[in-house]
């Protein structure tokens, strides 16, 4: 394959390079899975090389090496592929902590969104993002020794449920050409909802355990540092790099960072106002009980 275009997105000790061929499909696939990184460009020590190309008969075919990981003509099915493999070389192998959440920004601070499948982490920040907050991350979150943000570009991965409320704040008909249907979801790239920001780690004012409930009235309740510490361990997704699994950087995490609660039935709901305030006060300790 002739190189068409080649885009590397990194986080933390992790890279992955993506070469592209300029076919419209391939492009549009790298547009919505690997957005252009204009800085911070260079592969890291642990890279992993990707490859996306046209074939005969409408095909794409995704290479890992010589390997092919997806042959399909169904651009929704090897876009779902390639961000799983985007996911996977940059945070299996990571030496930094990497939780399965969302990450937002405002004011110079993150606020990290953990949780598990279907707590309502994508669709809070994208709530957030679409009233003014950067959109850092979805999905997955990599905080530094300097409890940093690492900003990971991806898109949102919506599930129906998300995606009826998403259609509230941007039209989803409009930006067909711009989203890919694919089978676990569909892929909404950030920028359609607000700003984002790849350029920078951002310092963590506030780590919010988010639990969508239908028809619960907005709840938010400070956690301990002791209950921030085992929240975040069960969000670690990459607990086996790193020494004592996690556990000592973590409670770290938890001693400088305050930790809530919210339950919520609305996402728009959660005042943007609330999340200043968090977002704000990262130096704040919360309790150690």
């Amino acid at each position: 394959m002739s190189i068409g275009e080649r885009r590397i997105v990194r986080l933390a000790d992790c890279s992955v390079t993506l070469d592209t061929d300029l076919s419209p499909t391939a492009q549009r696939i790298a547009d919505v899975v690997v957005p252009v990184m204009s800085v911070n460009s260079a592969a890291a020590p642990r890279n992993v090389t990707l490859r996306l190309e046209s074939a005969a008969g409408d095909r794409l075919i995704l290479r890992r090496g010589d390997s092919s990981i997806a042959d399909s003509s169904d651009p929704g099915y090897v876009a779902a592929i390639l961000l799983d493999e985007v996911t996977r070389a940059l945070t299996s192998d990571s030496r930094s902590l990497v939780f399965h959440a969302a990450a937002v920004a405002w004011r110079d601070r993150a606020v990290v969104l953990p949780g598990r499948t279907g707590a309502g982490k994508s669709t809070l920040a994208a709530s957030l993002v679409r009233r003014g907050c950067t959109f850092l991350s979805d999905e997955i979150a990599c905080i530094d020794d300097d409890h940093a943000v690492c900003s990971f570009p991806r898109p949102f991965a919506f599930k129906r449920r998300g995606l009826a409320v998403a259609q509230r704040w941007f039209d989803i008909d409009a930006a067909a050409g711009l989203t890919l249907e694919t089978p676990t979801g569909t892929l909404v790239p950030a920028c359609l909802l607000g700003g984002v920001d790849y350029s920078r780690a951002w310092k963590a004012g506030a780590i919010v355990f988010p639990t969508w409930a239908e028809g619960t009235s907005l709840e938010v309740q400070p956690m301990s540092r002791a209950e921030t510490a085992l929240g975040l361990m069960a969000s670690l997704v990459n607990a086996r790099n790193l020494p004592g699994h996690g556990l000592g950087d973590v409670v770290r995490l938890a001693q400088h960072v305050p930790g809530y609660r919210l339950r919520y039935s609305d996402a728009d709901d959660a005042s943007i106002e609330t999340f200043v305030t968090w977002s704000s006060s990262g130096s704040r300790q919360n309790s150690t009980v």
